[in-house]
């Protein structure tokens, strides 16, 4: 027959445990879950960033430009591409990469706010 005390000290450890891992707001996983998704937002905004600074010295932007400036893989840097275009903040044809005009007033609003923070 198993120990009462020992048994409550396993189960009160298996509970503290999960409150850890799952607690709203404040546990490790939902914690885990914001930074993601702030990281995706940042690497958004520079992608976007990139793509203007790029029209604006007369360059035209590609995948791999865009990986290097971000430091990330050409396929990350694709499926990011997918994503601000499925936002309508850029679009694709014939190889070559170009902002809307909500990806350029979205490109005009990061740099204000970058030089503000500067």
């Amino acid at each position: 027959m198993p120990d009462p005390l020992l048994s409550l000290i396993i189960a009160g450890f298996l509970a503290g445990l999960g409150a850890a891992l799952f607690w709203p707001q404040r546990g490790l996983i939902p914690n885990w879950q914001k930074t993601r998704q702030l990281t995706n937002r940042v690497l958004g905004e520079d992608a976007i960033k990139h793509i203007h600074k790029c029209d604006m010295d007369g360059r035209r932007p590609t995948v791999e430009s865009i990986a290097g400036a971000l430091h990330i893989s050409t396929n990350e840097a694709a499926t990011l591409l997918d994503s601000l275009q499925t936002q309508n903040l850029l679009f694709m044809s014939k190889g070559e990469i170009h902002l809307t005009p909500a990806g350029r007033d979205t490109a005009m609003h990061i740099i204000r706010a970058h030089r503000l923070w500067e």
